[in-house]
């Protein structure tokens, strides 16, 4: 079977019943969740359309200082 994760190199192209035209659109629609919400993920992978259904996890933070 096909695995139930995003690799590199996958492309999203849906989530849910909607299409991804722009990344924006992504990141908006993740902002509307929390950890724990589940959703689908329609991707684009070496030429095959997959649908994935996800649990989102938390984000963990990003440190951009400098070390």
């Amino acid at each position: 079977g096909e695995e139930k994760i995003i690799l590199g190199g996958d492309v999203i192209v849906g989530i849910g019943k909607r299409p991804v035209r722009r990344v924006l659109y992504i990141v908006q629609e993740l902002t509307r969740h929390r950890p724990g919400d589940k959703i689908t993920l329609k991707i684009l992978r070496q030429g095959k359309r997959l649908t994935i259904s996800l649990t989102l996890g938390r984000l963990n933070p990003i440190n951009f200082s400098a070390p």
